[in-house]
């Protein structure tokens, strides 16, 4: 029998699960700082889903071939074949083999396999999820993620658990994002020129159209929309359709609410 627990620091951002995953991973001292108090300045809202992120850091992991914006982080994408044809009936000896090596795993889940989340045993949804650890022992393993009425916590689930979880045909495209992540030694020199370019550009609503993920050619897969800059609204200009929504939400008096994610992310911002 063995066990790997990975360290787990406390995150600057809650959120989203991928911020709070990646200042999980990074955040051993403060070295990264300078790096984060000068690229999580402007905001930007997809009106597809109306979903406001931190412009250009709203995704690490999942995108292009495991690039990352983050110093202090390692992405590896395996190949699709090696996840659909050696990882697809042979996941927990695969995440315990990358945990071995001291690396973070990210995929999705269906949540109605765990017992933290509020779709157990009541709706099938699929959900992207940290894996820092397990334990043979105990047949359980340690994850990271939103499941505490949004609060991101730390939890475990049951070796069984994870594998229906991660086999569940809900999951069947999601598999394509299995990412190896390892954190590293990073460095960062603070740039008053990005400073000035990242605040002009929230003052006025400039669109993002350069940077890690928006230079990429877009993907095929289930967020594939989200890299459409049209669908796009940037800076302070997100306070006017956040507005607008709210008013909508009156208007209608219905069933619809406004995601409690938009203030969140808002005060975090602040």
């Amino acid at each position: 029998m063995s066990s790997r627990i990975l360290p787990m620091y406390e995150p600057r951002l809650h959120t989203y699960n991928v911020y709070a995953a990646l200042f999980s991973i990074i955040a051993k001292d403060e070295s990264y700082l300078p790096w984060f108090y000068s690229n999580f300045i402007s905001i930007g809202i997809n009106t597809c889903d109306d979903t406001l992120y931190f412009t250009d850091h709203f995704t690490f992991f999942e995108y292009g071939e495991g690039l990352t914006s983050c110093p202090w982080l390692e992405v590896y994408k395996p190949p699709h074949k090696t996840i659909y044809s050696q990882y697809s009936f042979n996941i927990k000896d695969a995440v315990t083999s990358y945990l071995n090596q001291n690396k973070y795993i990210w995929l999705y889940l269906d949540q109605f396999y765990i017992p933290q989340s509020a779709y157990y045993q009541k709706m099938h949804k699929e959900h992207s999820v940290l894996v820092y650890g397990y334990d043979d022992a105990a047949s359980v393993f340690y994850i990271a993620d939103n499941l505490d009425n949004g609060k991101f916590i730390t939890t475990e689930i049951s070796c069984r658990q994870l594998i229906k979880a991660w086999e569940s045909d809900i999951c069947e495209h999601f598999r394509r994002l299995f990412r190896v992540l390892n954190s590293k030694q990073g460095e960062y020199t603070l740039s008053t020129a990005h400073l000035r370019d990242q605040i002009e550009g929230y003052l006025s609503s400039k669109p993002m159209n350069q940077g890690i993920y928006w230079d990429q050619i877009p993907v095929d897969g289930p967020h594939a929309y989200v890299q459409n800059i049209q669908y796009w609204i940037f800076g302070h200009e997100v306070y006017s359709y956040i507005q607008r929504l709210i008013k909508q939400v009156k208007v209608m008096n219905g069933p619809k609410v406004l995601d409690v994610r938009i203030p969140h992310l808002l005060w975090e911002h602040k």
